[in-house]
């Protein structure tokens, strides 16, 4: 995500302040960027679903014991509305399950099967912003426009 939010960045010349960037998740920085170049984000459950992915990452990562209360308003607040929006790309994720203690197979293929789609719908979205003279100026300045490293064999080899 950061990474997108820097290329759009670069390409549209659009950047959110420090102050707002400080204490906001990543899924709502992206939202804000997309807001401030006029434009309208994605389904509200797309920026859901990352969300439950970052917190449920970070309860298994920090081996937490109980659900932050963060995740738990998310799990009773959106779980229902997330069940109903992946119901044809879920067969065993329950959103609105909180005993995230064990993870079955089934489950991390249906985790698989979002975040691609969800990859999908980022990228399809983000390119639809990108300003076609800004991708060019900076594709040009990553690749063209980078000094050439000249070792000392090819400096000798000038010199006859």
């Amino acid at each position: 995500m950061e990474d997108v939010m820097e290329i759009i960045s670069h390409i549209n010349a659009v950047s959110l302040t420090r102050s707002e960037k400080q204490n906001i998740p990543i899924e709502e920085q992206l939202q804000l960027l997309v807001s401030k170049l006029g434009h309208g984000t994605p389904t509200q459950e797309v920026f859901d679903t990352i969300k439950y992915y970052r917190l449920r990452r970070n309860y298994i990562t920090h081996l937490l014991e109980s659900l932050t209360s963060g995740f738990s308003d998310l799990i009773n607040n959106r779980g229902g509305d997330l069940n109903l929006f992946w119901k044809d790309a879920i067969s065993e994720l329950d959103f609105t399950n909180d005993n995230l203690s064990v993870i079955t197979e089934n489950e991390i293929i249906d985790l698989l099967k979002i975040q691609r789609i969800i990859l999908i719908t980022i990228d399809k979205f983000i390119a639809s912003l990108l300003q076609k003279e800004g991708i060019a100026k900076y594709i040009c300045g990553k690749r063209f426009i980078q000094p050439a490293k000249i070792n000392n064999d090819i400096i000798v080899e000038r010199k006859k």
